[in-house]
Order: structure tokens, then C-alpha cells, then sequence
């Protein structure tokens, strides 16, 4: 019988929120499978992926970088609104 991970194990295993796991596994990144609304990753896929070591391209990071950072840039420009008065 095979054995499975879910989305949940997955990314704690490599360390990452849900979303980023999900994006890895959308960008192909990691074969997966389906079952009804349910991600899973076989094991032997994961172990695959940890051997050829492959490591999260850098916009993965970027996009959870920027999300983290929404709304910041208006407080720049409001500081130094207030400056100039």
C-alpha cells in the first residue's frame, strides 16, 4: 500500500506555510494527486525531492515577502508628507 503526506505534512517537513506548499506542488515542482478537495504527496516523491535537494526559487519567497509587506509603502509617503509641513 502506498503511503501519502498530506498538504500539511508536507509543508512542515520542509518547513513553509500551506500556501507556499501548495504553490510548489501548482508549480510542479513535486508530483501530487488529488483525493476529492485533499492534496496528497506520495512519500517516495518527498524523499525524491529532498535528495535532489531541490530548494524554493526565490519567487516563492518574493510573493510571501510582499504579502507580509502589504500596505506599507502609504506610511513612507505619509511620513514624509508630514515633514514637509
Amino acid at each position: 500500500m502506498k503511503e501519502y503526506l498530506t498538504l500539511q505534512d508536507f509543508a512542515k517537513r520542509i518547513i513553509v506555510s500551506d500556501q507556499t506548499a501548495r504553490r510548489i506542488l501548482n508549480a510542479g515542482q513535486i508530483p501530487y494527486r488529488k483525493m476529492g478537495r485533499q492534496y496528497r504527496i506520495l512519500v517516495s516523491d518527498y524523499k525524491d525531492f529532498q535528495q535532489n535537494k531541490r530548494s524554493l526559487s526565490p519567487s516563492y519567497i518574493r510573493q510571501e515577502n510582499e504579502a507580509d509587506k502589504v500596505g506599507t509603502g502609504n506610511s513612507q509617503q505619509k511620513d514624509s508628507a508630514t515633514e514637509s509641513v
